[in-house]
């Protein structure tokens, strides 16, 4: 995301269209461990900005991108578009990001989608939540029984999605981030206590593999304190790591018990590892800030995890 411009008087909160700036949606690419960066494309477009934000966006082996927008976030600015997220493709050479793609019925549910990630089979696993009301309608609180935790897979680089979820016992959904280990896959949850929603918590679940998706188990407290959206890795030295701007934590138990890192990141972080070992992590400095409230930037930290006997 770029937002460039004058610096307006804030509104905050009632107005969250930053007035006078241009937006973009920016593709940077590294070919040397992310020691040096080319701009590959820059998509101008009008609304709020975390409508493009890339926490979900995705590569594949061909070289096409899939990226999400979350059409609701665009509403403000009347743009007409089904008011829930969708994904778009770019193949390589594509001049232009393909028509939008639903992985729910906008006509039943509005939903957000805020990961999508490869599986060691070569699946793609996205999460996020929904509300059972239809897109466009989401104008005030939904009751939590028509709230849910959305888990798709796809076979076909995401040219079609199926329900991967059976049975969640969890707490009010919100975003969450999930990592693989053997079968199963351990969640950590950005959600709040039911008694008191002014109340923000973390809590982890494990989710057993059942039959070509998972049944999610009794959601579980965290040591962790509240922050931005979880951020977990499965990493070569077998254990799964949990970045935060609290701290980064490991565990080797399915969250049993959790030991911290010597390393917090910024805001939102997304991660992965690349195949000599190297830990990669991208956040952002700042905020839900207004544009011109602080410095804002995106963080590159790399580091590799130490193995003792």
């Amino acid at each position: 995301m770029q937002v460039t411009g004058p610096v307006a008087p804030l509104k905050r909160p009632t107005d969250p269209v930053w007035p006078g700036v241009d937006l973009a949606s920016v593709i940077i690419r590294s070919d040397d461990a992310g020691k040096t960066w080319q701009r590959v494309r820059s998509d101008p477009f009008k609304g709020v900005p975390h409508a493009y934000s890339g926490q979900a966006t995705v590569g594949l082996a061909d070289g096409t991108i899939l990226r999400r927008v979350n059409a609701e976030d665009l509403r403000a600015v009347g743009v007409p578009e089904r008011g829930t997220a969708y994904i778009q493709r770019l193949a390589p050479g594509a001049k232009t990001w393909s028509a939008p793609q639903y992985l729910m019925d906008p006509a039943r549910y509005t939903y957000q989608l805020s990961r999508m990630q490869r599986l060691r089979d070569g699946r793609l696993l996205a999460s996020g939540n929904y509300w059972e009301v239809p897109a466009g309608t989401r104008n005030g609180p939904v009751p939590l029984e028509r709230q849910g935790w959305l888990l798709m897979t796809s076979s076909d680089d995401g040219r079609t999605w199926k329900d991967a979820l059976d049975a969640p016992t969890a707490p009010p959904p919100n975003e969450w981030d999930l990592a693989e280990v053997g079968d199963d896959l351990l969640a950590v949850m950005r959600t709040y206590d039911p008694a008191d929603p002014r109340v923000p918590v973390r809590r982890q679940a494990v989710l057993r593999k059942a039959g070509d998706g998972w049944r999610m188990g009794p959601a579980t407290a965290t040591p962790f304190p509240h922050s931005g959206h979880p951020e977990l890795l499965s990493t070569k030295e077998g254990v799964v790591l949990h970045i935060a701007t609290t701290g980064t934590h490991w565990t080797n138990d399915l969250g049993q018990t959790w030991h911290p890192l010597p390393y917090k990141s910024w805001y939102y972080p997304t991660s992965f590892q690349t195949p000599d070992g190297v830990i990669h992590v991208f956040s952002h400095r700042g905020g839900d800030d207004d544009y011109g409230e602080t410095d804002q930037a995106v963080m590159a930290s790399t580091f590799r995890l130490r193995v003792t006997p």
